[in-house]
C-alpha cells in the first residue's frame, strides 16, 4: 500500500486504530462462512481463525498452501476484501464445477461481488442469476443472491442498463434489466432500453415486453404509469466508493509534505465520518501520486482507474498540473477536484473541478458586491502588472464597467514595493473633481504584504479615506493594529471561517484524536473537499451520476470552504469579508 512509503507516520498510527479499514466491516458482514462437512485440516482452521479476525493478508497466505476448494474459495474471499480483485478472481475461478456445490456456487457468488466492485454489472448478475436459480442451495445463499440481484437492478443507470443488456445471455435477466429500468430513466432512455431489449432477444421474451412497450407508445402514458420524477439510484449492500487522494509524494524534510499530509488527513476524517453514517455503502480513501511535474499525470489517473476503479479524486495539488489532468480525467470519466489552484484552467464541460474560486472569480464578484450591495459608481484600481492579482483587476473593470460603474483610476503597472513608488499612484486619487467611492487593491506575490502597507498609509492620510476593497490576501492582515484605524475594508476569500461552533469543535476534537496533532487550514480544506464528494455521491447513489449531480449540488457550507459550482467547473461560492474597527465579520 503506497500509503506506507509516502505517510509512515499516518499509516503507523491509522493502522492501529479501531476504525483503521473504511470498508472491511461491511465486506465482513456479506461474505458468507459457510463450513465444510468433513472434518476441517488444522491448516485450512489456522487460515480460517484469521480469516474471521480479518487478517485477510495472512489468512490468504495460508489458503494459498493447500489445493482444495474450500481453500481456493476463502483465498478469494480474503484477496476481495483486500480489493486486490485479479488475485481474488483467480482464486475463485479454481473452484470448479465438480467440487461440492456449496462451495462452488458460494465461489460463483462472490465472484458476482468482484465484478460488481469491477462495475462489470453483466457479469454480476449473470452469475447471481446462476445462484437464486439453483433450489438444493443453503437458503442464506440463494437469498442473498436475489438481495444483491434486486439491489443491483435497483441501481444502474441507463447506459449501464445498455451495457449490461449486451453482454448478459440469459432473457430473463435482460427482461429485469429492462423492467427495473422503468420509473428509474428518462423516457427517451426507456425507449431506447427496450429497442435495444427487442434487437437482443426472441420469441416469448419480445411478447414478455409487450406491456411496457405499450406504456412506452407515449411520453405521456410513460409519466401517467411512473410519475414524473425518476427515482434516486441507491448502492446495493457492500458497495465501496473508491475516492483518491491525488497529491505529490514528498520526503517528510520538504516543506510541502505538511501541506498534503493535512490535506490527506482532513479527506481521511471525512471518509471516517461518512462510513459511521452508512450501513450500505463505504467509502475507501487512497493515495495517489501524482509527482511534482506533469509527467506522472498519466499513470496517476490509469493506476486509480485501474487498480481501484476509482470513482472519484481530489486533487491534483498544483495548478499547472490540473489541465494537463484533463484529458485522462475525461477519458476514465472520474471527476476530480483540485483543492487549492486558482488559475484560471480551460476546464469547462470536463471532469476537472476548481474548488478554489479563481482570480477572475474574486474580481467580478468583489465589482458585484461593490456596485449592487454597497452602491459604489467610481473607483480606483491597484495591481501589480503580470501578477495573479492583475487579471483580478482586469476582472473587476469589466464587471464593474458593465454594471454601469466608472473606473477613473486603472493603476496595474510595474509597482514597486516603496513608497514613493505606491505614493506616485496614490496621490492622482484626489486629482479628480468627483471623488473616487473605493480603491480596489487585488496585490498579490512575495511583497504583497509591503505594498498593502505602504497603500494604507497613504490612503489613512487622506482627509476622506476611500473605501478599499481587498482579495484573499488582505485575510493575512493582523486588523487589530492601530494602523488600520479609519479605514473600512472589504476582501473575497475562498477559505475562511470565523465560526467557532459545534462543528468546528467536533471537527478538532476528532482531529486531535485520531491524529495526535492539530488540524490545520489544509486540514480543512481536505476535509471540506472530501465531505462535498461524499455528500453529491451520497445523492446520487451511482458514481456515473456524480458528475453532473457535483454541477448543480446545492451549495455545501464547509468548516472554511464553502462549495457551490452552479452548473460550471469552478466554485462560485466566494466569501465577502468585512473590517470595521477590527472586526472582521462575513457579509456574504
Amino acid at each position: 500500500m503506497k500509503t506506507v512509503k509516502i505517510f509512515p507516520d499516518i499509516y503507523y498510527m491509522i493502522s492501529r486504530l479501531k476504525k483503521i479499514s473504511l470498508f472491511v466491516a461491511v465486506l465482513f458482514s456479506l461474505l458468507i462462512f459457510s463450513q465444510p462437512a468433513a472434518a476441517q485440516a488444522p491448516q485450512f482452521e489456522t487460515g480460517l481463525e484469521l480469516y474471521q479476525n480479518g487478517d485477510f493478508e495472512r489468512a490468504a497466505s495460508a489458503f494459498n498452501k493447500m489445493q482444495e476448494p474450500r481453500a481456493y474459495l476463502f483465498a478469494g474471499k480474503s484477496y476481495y476484501a483486500m480489493q486486490r480483485y485479479q488475485q481474488a478472481q483467480s482464486n475463485l475461478n479454481s473452484v470448479s464445477p465438480d467440487s461440492p456445490a456449496a462451495i462452488y456456487y458460494e465461489s460463483i457468488y462472490t465472484l458476482a461481488l468482484v465484478d460488481f466492485q469491477l462495475k462489470q454489472f453483466g457479469d454480476a448478475l449473470s452469475k447471481l442469476y446462476q445462484v437464486l436459480d439453483k433450489d438444493d442451495l443453503d437458503n442464506s445463499l440463494t437469498l442473498d443472491a436475489n438481495r444483491l440481484y434486486g439491489q443491483i437492478l435497483d441501481y444502474l443507470t441507463a447506459d449501464q442498463r445498455k451495457n449490461a443488456i449486451n453482454t448478459v445471455s440469459a432473457g430473463q435477466v435482460k427482461y429485469d434489466l429492462l423492467k427495473s429500468a422503468m420509473s428509474r430513466v428518462s423516457y427517451t432512455d426507456a425507449r431506447e432500453l427496450l429497442e435495444l431489449y427487442e434487437a437482443r432477444v426472441e420469441g416469448d421474451w419480445r411478447d414478455k415486453a409487450s406491456e411496457i412497450s405499450s406504456v412506452l407508445s407515449s411520453q405521456e402514458s410513460y409519466r401517467s404509469e411512473y410519475g414524473n420524477k425518476e427515482k434516486s439510484l441507491r448502492p446495493p449492500e457492500g458497495t465501496i466508493y473508491n475516492l483518491g487522494i491525488a497529491l505529490p509524494a514528498y520526503k517528510p524534510s520538504a516543506n510541502e509534505f505538511a501541506i498534503v499530509k493535512s490535506l490527506f488527513m482532513g479527506a481521511y476524517l471525512a471518509g471516517d465520518d461518512f462510513n459511521e453514517e452508512h450501513n450500505n455503502a463505504k467509502v475507501a480513501i487512497h493515495f495517489i501520486d501524482t509527482g511534482t511535474g506533469s509527467g506522472k499525470i498519466e499513470s496517476a489517473v490509469e493506476e486509480f482507474a485501474e487498480n481501484y476503479q476509482g470513482d472519484a479524486l481530489i486533487g491534483p495539488l498544483f495548478s499547472e498540473q490540473a489541465e494537463p489532468m484533463i484529458p485522462y480525467l475525461n477519458e476514465y470519466k472520474i471527476p476530480a477536484i483540485a483543492p487549492l489552484s486558482n488559475s484560471q484552467i480551460n476546464a469547462e464541460g470536463s471532469y476537472l473541478f476548481q474548488a478554489n474560486p479563481t482570480f477572475i472569480l474574486h474580481g467580478r464578484e468583489m465589482a458585484r458586491y461593490a456596485v449592487n450591495e454597497l452602491n459604489m459608481k467610481q473607483f480606483a484600481v491597484f495591481a501589480r502588472r503580470g501578477s495573479a492579482g492583475a487579471s483580478s483587476a482586469e476582472a473587476f473593470r469589466d464587471e464593474a464597467e458593465k454594471l454601469g460603474a466608472h473606473i477613473q483610476y486603472y493603476f496595474v503597472e510595474d509597482i514597486r514595493p516603496n513608497a514613493s513608488d505606491v505614493s506616485r499612484y496614490t496621490q492622482q486619487l484626489g486629482s479628480n473633481e468627483e471623488p473616487i467611492d473605493a480603491v480596489y487593491a487585488p496585490i498579490t506575490g512575495q511583497a504583497s504584504l509591503t505594498l498593502i502597507d505602504l497603500l494604507i498609509a497613504d490612503l489613512r492620510r487622506m482627509i476622506e479615506p476611500p473605501v478599499v476593497l481587498g482579495s484573499q490576501e488582505w485575510q493575512r492582515l493582523d486588523y487589530s493594529l492601530n494602523k488600520y484605524n479609519r479605514l473600512h475594508i472589504y476582501f473575497t476569500q475562498g477559505y475562511y471561517s470565523n465560526d467557532h461552533g459545534f462543528r468546528q469543535s467536533k471537527f478538532r476534537s476528532d482531529y486531535k484524536r485520531h491524529f495526535n496533532v492539530d488540524p490545520n487550514q489544509f486540514s480543512m480544506i481536505g476535509y471540506d473537499v472530501a465531505a462535498f464528494l461524499l455528500k453529491t455521491l451520497d445523492n446520487v447513489g451511482n458514481p456515473a451520476l456524480l458528475k453532473s449531480a457535483m454541477l448543480d449540488q446545492t451549495e455545501y457550507q464547509g468548516l472554511v470552504n464553502d462549495i457551490s459550482f452552479d452548473g460550471g467547473n469552478t466554485n462560485k461560492a466566494l466569501k465577502i469579508l468585512e473590517v470595521s474597527e477590527g472586526n472582521v465579520s462575513v457579509k456574504q
